[in-house]
């Protein structure tokens, strides 16, 4: 989990988000990546998490305004992705060290706190447009 959280973070660093607000690769700035929400493809309205990943590459890129733009739930997500990351390191280095891995009670409740802001965000978006 520690190294999928890193390899997120990593991503969001070496990607960036183009004028159309494509996500794309700079080596291949020619070719967008894929849009890839099934919510999207089949509704055509945006789901819960919609924008997330060019919310995560804008805060990465230092651009606060932007990520707001992509999902307002895109700084708190971050932050629990950092986290999670920090969590699992953790215990990854307490158990090769034999000790006991721990648990951070509080992250759990920001795990169902971060399921609430997503769906009230995305109830949001729809009332407001």
């Amino acid at each position: 989990m520690a190294l999928m959280c890193a390899g997120v973070l990593l991503a969001s660093f070496a990607l960036g988000v183009n004028g159309r607000e494509q996500t794309y690769f700079p080596l291949l700035a020619t070719h967008p990546m894929p849009e890839v929400c099934p919510f999207k493809r089949l509704t055509g309205h945006p789901c819960a998490g919609c924008g997330l990943t060019r919310a995560t590459i804008s805060l990465s890129h230092g651009d606060w305004a932007r990520a707001w733009k992509f999902n307002r739930v895109g700084l708190p997500m971050y932050l629990f992705i950092v986290a999670l990351m920090l969590h699992n390191a953790t215990n990854w280095w307490r158990v090769r060290r034999g000790q006991n891995a721990v648990r951070w009670r509080w992250l759990e409740g920001f795990g169902f706190v971060m399921v609430a802001l997503l769906l009230s965000n995305w109830a949001l978006s729809a009332l407001v447009g």
